[in-house]
């Protein structure tokens, strides 16, 4: 959760039947209310997106000649393994 994002749980009164042993055994339910903050899902920056994905990428190049040192290993392991 971001440092800007806050929120406040209330507790429900308990209703009467059934609900009032649930509240007393349990507690009382835990209602969220999110604040105005969390309601901007869809505002993010996408350059910082597009440099994470970047990141990535350049990770997995850089992991490719490792993997294919590792490939005789993983054959040998598949011929165990079929037998």
């Amino acid at each position: 959760m971001e440092e800007n994002e806050k929120v406040e749980i209330k507790q429900e009164a308990p209703k009467k039947g059934s609900e009032f042993f649930d509240a007393f055994m349990f507690g009382k339910p835990m209602v969220r209310e999110e604040t105005k903050e969390q309601e901007k899902v869809g505002d993010f920056d996408y350059t910082q997106l597009m440099a994470q994905i970047d990141d990535v990428m350049t990770s997995i190049d850089d992991l490719k000649p490792l993997l294919k040192e590792f490939s005789p290993i993983v054959d040998f392991i598949k011929k165990k393994i079929n037998l």
